[in-house]
Parts: C-alpha cells; sequence; structure tokens
C-alpha cells in the first residue's frame, strides 16, 4: 500500500483582507502555513507520496519559498483549478498517471483496478496547519479498515435554515442532527477517484452546488461503503478570515504545549 496526500494549496484567499498573498503562504511560527500540513504527513508516514496543489503563476513563488524555509521533503507540486474540486481531480489524475507509469517501469501485469485498490489518499486544505501525526496515523488506520476516514465534529450554535424572497424567512434546526466535516479526509484511492471522474459527468452546475467536500462525493457516488466517520480536533480549524489569521499563533504554541 502506498499512502499518497493532496494538499490543496490552489485557493486565493479572498477573504482575509489584509493579505497580500493568499493565505497558504503566510508564516505561521516562522514558516508558511502549507508546509506545516507538509511536514505533520511526512512524520506520520515518511513513505507517503506528497503533491501539492497550487495556484497559477505560483510555481516559481514556490520554488522560492521552499528554498528560503528549506524546506528539502520530496513532494511534487500541480496547478490548480478554477475550484476546489477541480484541483482535487487534477491531483488524482497526476497521481493515476504516476501509478500507472510505476507499474510500467516495473515491467508488472497491469491490473490498474487492482493497483489502486491497495492505496489510500488524504485529501487535506492546506488552510488547515494544525493537525499532527498522531492525527494523520488514526485516520489512516480507520481508512485502511473501513475504505475511508472523515474527521467530524459537533455544532455548538444554534442553527437556523433560510431563504430570502421578500422577506427572511427562517426555520429553528435540530444541530444535534448535523455535523461539520474537517480535512485531511482520508479514502480508498480507487474509490475516490471513480467517484470523482463520475461527477464530471454531472455537468458543472451540478458539480458545485451538490458536492462541497470529499466525503460529500464518495457519499454520493460509492455505494459499496458508506463514509467512516471519527471524531475530529476541535483546535483544527480552518484559517479563513483575518481574525482566524491573528489567533492561529495562539491556537498553535497552545498545541506545542500539549505535546
Amino acid at each position: 500500500m502506498i499512502h499518497y496526500v493532496l494538499i490543496l494549496a490552489a485557493g486565493k484567499g479572498l477573504r482575509l483582507k489584509k493579505a497580500k498573498i493568499p493565505k497558504q503562504f503566510l508564516e505561521l511560527d516562522n514558516l508558511p502555513i502549507v508546509m506545516h500540513s507538509a511536514l505533520e504527513f511526512k512524520k506520520a508516514d515518511p513513505n507517503s507520496q506528497l503533491y501539492i496543489g497550487l495556484p497559477q503563476g505560483f510555481i516559481y513563488t514556490w520554488q522560492r519559498l521552499c528554498k528560503k524555509y528549506n524546506f528539502n521533503i520530496p513532494h511534487k507540486t500541480y496547478v490548480g483549478g478554477f475550484s476546489r474540486s477541480d484541483t482535487v481531480l487534477i491531483g488524482l489524475n497526476e497521481i493515476h498517471n504516476d501509478i500507472q507509469s510505476r507499474e510500467i517501469t516495473k515491467l508488472e501485469s497491469i491490473d490498474l483496478n487492482k493497483s489502486h485498490n491497495q492505496h489510500l489518499i488524504s485529501i487535506h486544505d492546506a488552510a488547515r496547519p494544525f493537525i499532527n501525526s498522531k492525527f494523520i496515523i488514526e485516520l489512516i488506520k480507520s481508512a485502511q479498515k473501513y475504505h475511508s476516514a472523515v474527521p467530524v465534529i459537533n455544532l455548538k450554535s444554534s442553527l437556523r435554515k433560510f431563504k430570502t424572497e421578500k422577506k427572511l424567512i427562517s426555520n429553528s434546526r435540530d444541530r444535534t442532527s448535523y455535523i461539520l466535516t474537517q480535512t485531511p479526509q482520508v479514502f480508498n484511492f480507487s474509490e475516490i477517484y471513480n467517484a470523482y471522474l463520475k461527477i464530471t459527468q454531472l455537468g458543472e452546475e451540478n458539480h458545485d452546488n451538490n458536492f462541497f467536500d470529499d466525503s460529500s462525493v464518495f457519499d454520493y457516488l460509492t455505494n459499496n461503503h458508506p463514509v467512516n466517520i471519527v471524531d475530529g480536533r476541535e483546535y483544527n480549524i480552518k484559517i479563513t478570515n483575518d481574525l482566524d489569521y491573528f489567533l492561529a499563533p495562539t491556537i498553535y504554541k497552545f498545541l506545542q504545549e500539549l505535546t
């Protein structure tokens, strides 16, 4: 089994108003945010194969950052797409092609479905830098057994559903019936890859409106195995806006003191 890792760093981070560069390249404890996740994946599984999706025009910037911060762990970069799901699919295709090339190079009998079924893939948002190797190992072990591992946390605030017509209409919802998903989400490679290939056949409108994360793709189009949820981590926040980035050093310091 090979553990592949997609780190999605192709977004522009427009909700972080004060940043002059995409948030995933901002520093946290003297290291770009995206590099924190990459280092933890390598710590969890030194043999993991890392793929980092970057924004258009940022390949040279990334090379300079790697040199500046002495980021020497083996990885492969690629240019992401216009949406998160586009970036995931491009990365999955990169891995698929590499698996195929490896099989041909080894002069083995090529049964791609069998080969793919031996592998796992972690899909992670670069803007979540607070993961740790222990958590990653837990997810990998769960996915090996159940074909997927999706971290979730419960809602703490009240929940209402609303729609806007001539006036605001909202209805209360039972928050215990809902959960929040996090990344990394870990899947059997063959199953999530085939699921993503299928959603490309649904048309762009259905694609964007119905699939909000990787587990929704896996859940909607994979019949053999339901999504396996595991306990997430409250501290595993996604740095989205200026307040998140302001709080990030405090969270980082808190987690360092726990270890």
